[in-house]
């Protein structure tokens, strides 16, 4: 299945709501890293449903809690693959 439909089906799961515009930064994301885990290996988490799930939408879960603004800073130190700075940033530009 391919990532777009993961995370679909599974951010309405969790209650999350996911633009169009989100996804294709995520697919990009998964993409490059993808690629970029055979050069180095940055995750065990290889397949696309473990990307989506486990690392996509669980970084996206801290949105359940945190009310991010416009403009306003957050500090993610040593993530290695990004997560889940990348993955908010991507989310909340």
């Amino acid at each position: 299945m391919a990532i777009k439909s993961i995370i679909k089906d599974n951010a309405e799961i969790v209650g999350l709501e996911i633009t169009q515009e989100l996804i294709e930064k995520l697919e990009i994301y998964a993409k490059e890293l993808k690629e970029w885990n055979e050069k180095i290996n940055l995750t065990a988490i290889k397949d696309d449903e473990g990307i989506a799930i486990k690392h996509f939408l669980d970084c996206l879960l801290v949105s359940k809690v945190a009310d991010f603004k416009d403009g306003m800073n957050i500090i993610d130190v040593g993530t290695g693959a990004g997560f889940p700075g990348l993955v908010i940033a991507a989310a909340y530009p």
